[in-house]
């Protein structure tokens, strides 16, 4: 990078769509009719005021002469209704003829109405991207007196999607400037964006607030998980969970890879016990899920290290052979067991019912098993990927994901 500021002029182009909807929006709201001597800035101003006035007073306009210089526009046959315009010096637009006169009827079924028209609700779908369509059309009937169709509501959709989203290789463009400002602003953090030519690949943070923070004040337990972003190409985050003092969570660093398998898992756990600095790995405990991938890795980076499996985790993979309430309720009650003879109780009542079952318990040393603060650990993975939603990828997962091209 030549300049290690932020480029805010690549993260400018994500939102230029948008603001230019939202300015075209105030101008549909101000406008009613054009002016002899009226000046607009560009071509494309001008006709979008075309339309808007089109669409506003219920007239089925056309273009006569559309070019980047000239611009006449007339009203149905046998109206007198015209406007022309031309270039001025300074590149503006200015109107040199207008007759402001209708002899023609109302129309109710307007052109000028597609989707690049309805593009100015984006704030509503940036409110609510979800927006059943029986509303958005009601609201489209409440404005502007017409009813669009589901074909046009789908369009429209898509097309403020794009625009609240940003476009996609400029999303990923402004992920290598972001490093640079997240290196400026955090001493001691770590990022590493990894990719071939234009392809990004995948994504590794750690905060040095985080990791100053971890490495002083939290105790040698790490939580390790993964979850799917769902998005139009996938990808998977990977996240490192810690516990401090006062048994409250502690996020410690994410990353964003296109899948999970042993090579990101390696890749992870290689960055994680560096930026923690693990010395003595027989003092630390991992907690996972217990994949198998995962299993490996930490055998791999961490020898020595203990690793207990999350007893959710566990309950997750024992209910799918082993259904039913009896079953489930026994399982957790000897989960919860705080002493050996409360345990063997619990186990000897569940193999009453499932020998099967019992057997598929005893193959996971009960020493492995963890329960405290799993739930409240997933509940930081998921505030992780509102982060990296809304904060440390700008604008790129919520529809776009790892291995797209620039």
């Amino acid at each position: 990078m030549d300049d290690p500021q932020f480029k805010l002029g690549n993260a400018f182009v994500l939102f230029n769509k948008y603001i230019v909807l939202l300015i075209e929006e105030i101008f549909d709201s101000m406008l009613c009719s054009f002016l002899p001597g009226m000046k607009f800035d560009n071509v494309k101003i001008l006709r979008n005021a075309v339309v808007q006035y089109s669409v506003k007073n219920f007239r089925q306009l056309r273009y006569v002469k559309n070019m980047r210089t000239q611009l006449r526009v007339r009203c149905q046959d046998n109206c007198p209704w015209v406007l022309y315009a031309y270039q001025q010096p300074d590149k503006s637009f200015r109107i040199s003829t207008l007759v402001d006169e209708h002899a023609c009827t109302m129309v109710w079924q307007n052109k000028r109405v597609n989707s690049g028209f309805l593009a100015k609700y984006v704030r509503k779908f940036r409110s609510d991207s979800n927006i059943p369509m029986s509303t958005f059309m009601e609201t489209v009937k409440e404005d502007c007196v017409y009813e669009i169709s589901k074909h046009q509501f789908y369009r429209t959709r898509s097309k403020c999607v794009e625009v609240i989203n940003g476009i996609v290789a400029e999303q990923y463009k402004i992920l290598w400037d972001y490093d640079e400002e997240l290196k400026r602003t955090n001493p001691g953090c770590t990022v590493q964006i990894e990719g071939s030519g234009h392809t990004f690949k995948r994504l590794y943070i750690c905060l040095g607030a985080c990791k100053e923070g971890f490495t002083a004040r939290c105790r040698p337990v790490v939580r390790l998980d993964g979850c799917f972003v769902k998005t139009t190409e996938g990808g998977q985050l990977l996240a490192a969970v810690g516990i401090d003092r006062e048994n409250c969570i502690f996020p410690l660093a994410l990353a964003v890879v296109d899948v999970e398998n042993k090579t990101n898992w390696q890749w992870f756990i290689e960055l994680l016990v560096h930026d923690i600095g693990m010395h003595n790995p027989r003092v630390w405990t991992f907690i996972s899920d217990k994949q198998k991938d995962l299993v490996d890795s930490i055998s791999q980076y961490c020898e020595g290290v203990e690793h207990r499996c999350c007893a959710r985790d566990l309950y997750s993979n024992f209910t799918l052979a082993h259904k039913g309430l009896a079953l489930k309720n026994l399982f957790w009650t000897a989960a919860r067991a705080t002493i050996v003879p409360e345990w063997k109780s619990a186990m000897n009542e569940l193999k009453d019912i499932s020998e099967e079952a019992y057997n598929w318990l005893l193959e996971k040393p009960p020493s492995q098993w963890t329960d405290p603060i799993s739930k409240s650990i997933r509940d930081v993975i998921f505030f992780l990927i509102i982060c990296v939603r809304h904060s440390i990828l700008p604008l790129l997962l919520p529809e776009t994901g790892p291995s797209s091209r620039c």
